[in-house]
């Protein structure tokens, strides 16, 4: 078992969530701005051969792989950046594959990189650190949105030398264009409902997993259990989380 994964479903509600990404899709530039960042989850954290994206994802830069397996859990994710880290390793850490100690104490609003860490492997914390990334700096125009990829996955200095449509852009654009319509429809209806999307407290905190009989745990703090069958399961309202075995990132 890997851990819990999420659904593009599950990761739009979390970008429009106000307390999370908080963008608006009742623009068209919104809309545009939240598949744009859909696409870049599944190609910066998307488990190969599904549609689920792993908040646990580690990818060494210094090696330049993927750390593999995933680990299973938020303290597992932890001591394993932390352990990279501390050799000396540049790594990008969670669900946007934020990079470099700036990025990292900037995106997530800390001092330290040490605090950073384990936010980076929290869901929503995660997308709201990427949606601060990604967004400073570029209007909702495709063009600007294709060079502002340059830079969120290059640096923005070598976008003059890499230009707007490298082969990273490509896959982002090609990967927004697969979103389905009735995902996106779906995080939209919930962005407008009157109370909160989802009750997602484990995705906002970090995860305090606690071992069960079979081997399974209860993964985040709100309470889901993921079996270690791999089962489906519906532990906070409107989100799945699947156990999966485990694969590497997609480069």
């Amino acid at each position: 078992m890997s851990g819990a994964a999420l659904t593009l479903a599950a990761v739009a509600a979390l970008i429009v969530d106000p307390a999370c990404g908080g963008v608006r899709v009742d623009t068209a530039e919104g809309a545009a701005l939240r598949d744009r960042l859909l696409a870049k989850f599944r190609q910066e954290s998307g488990l190969r051969g599904t549609d689920l994206v792993h908040p646990y994802t580690i990818r060494d830069e210094t090696e330049g792989r993927g750390v593999s397996p995933v680990p299973r859990f938020h303290a597992g994710a932890v001591a394993e950046a932390n352990r990279r880290l501390a050799l000396g390793h540049v790594l990008g850490l969670g669900l946007g594959q934020i990079t470099w100690a700036d990025n990292l104490k900037r995106d997530f609003r800390v001092a330290t990189v040490a605090e950073a860490v384990p936010l980076a492997f929290v869901p929503c914390h995660a997308v709201a650190a990427t949606v601060r990334h990604y967004s400073a700096d570029i209007s909702h125009v495709l063009r600007v949105m294709d060079c502002a990829s340059v830079g969120y996955n290059a640096g923005r200095a070598r976008i003059p030398a890499l230009g707007c449509d490298t082969r990273y852009v490509r896959a982002v654009r090609a990967l927004q264009a697969a979103i389905p319509a009735d995902m996106r429809d779906a995080a939209g209806r919930a962005a407008r409902t009157s109370d909160a999307p989802l009750d997602r407290a484990g995705m906002r905190s970090v995860p305090r997993p606690v071992a069960s009989a079979d081997g399974g745990a209860f993964v985040p703090s709100g309470g889901a259990f993921v079996p270690s069958g791999g089962a489906f399961v519906r532990p906070l309202r409107g989100v799945v989380l699947e156990s999966r075995p485990a694969q590497e990132t997609a480069p």
